[in-house]
Parts: structure tokens; sequence; C-alpha cells
């Protein structure tokens, strides 16, 4: 019995040193993870769904890295969708296109994918993470 008890002791311990993943904000075609890694440090990831399946899709990561910098991402996304059908850019390795005044098409460089993010979708997750950041005590430059 000690030796059970000692075996679930360090099971659970073992799942609390790993990394936890907490989604932030999601959407039908955008979402916003958080995740500690076991050092405590922070990463960001912003993942969108692609395009190309009817019933299965895959989530493209289109930013990842710290608040900061995911955060400049979602509103450089965000700004980008303000512009005029037709305008393209590439950010980041990634190819993007304006589609309306309200939406862009991504080319998920590493992914090899492609996804269409909305300005509303965008500006939602730019909440949640000044929310967040202010939750954590982190200060994001605007």
């Amino acid at each position: 019995m000690k030796r059970l008890a000692l075996l679930v002791l360090i099971m659970v311990a073992s799942v609390a040193v790993k990394a936890q993943t907490e989604t932030l904000w999601k959407s039908e075609n955008l979402a916003i993870e958080e995740t500690t890694q076991e050092n405590g440090e922070r990463v960001y990831n912003l993942f969108s769904k692609e395009l190309k399946y009817d019933e299965i899709y895959y989530l493209l990561t289109v930013s990842s890295g710290t608040m900061q910098e995911v955060y400049d991402d979602v509103v450089y996304y965000e700004e980008l969708c303000k512009k005029a059908k037709g305008v393209k850019e590439t950010h980041k390795s990634n190819d993007i296109a304006t589609r309306n005044e309200n939406s862009i098409f991504v080319v998920v460089d590493g992914d090899l994918g492609f996804t269409i993010m909305e300005g509303y979708d965008l500006h939602r997750v730019s909440k949640k993470m000044k929310k967040r950041a202010e939750e954590i005590g982190e200060g994001l430059a605007l």
C-alpha cells in the first residue's frame, strides 16, 4: 500500500512539473493559448483554423513567443485587416493579403497551410491579452 501511495505521489509531482497550457480565448477560427514552461516562463501561441479541410481541420501557428511578441503580431494583423482589398505583405515569413476591409488571408510558412483571420476576432484576442497582462502583472507596450 505504501508503494502504491508513493507511486501516486511521484506521478502527481511529475504532472505538476510539466508545462501547463491554458486557452485564454477561442472562437471557431482563432485561439490564443498560454503555456507555462517548467522553468516558469510563459509562451503564447496564436492559432488559426486552416481552410484546406471541410470536416477535419488543423490549427496553424500564426504567431508564437512572449506575450509582447504575440501581442505585437495581433495588433499588426488587426491593423492590416482595416486596409483595402488586395494589399500584400510579408510578416515573419508569412505571406499576407487583405481579403476585404475586415479580414486577411495568411499563408503560414512553417505549417504550409493558409487561413483567414477576421479583424473582430483579432480585436478580441488583443483585449484578452491586455487583460491577461494586467492579471499577471506583466507590462505590455501598447
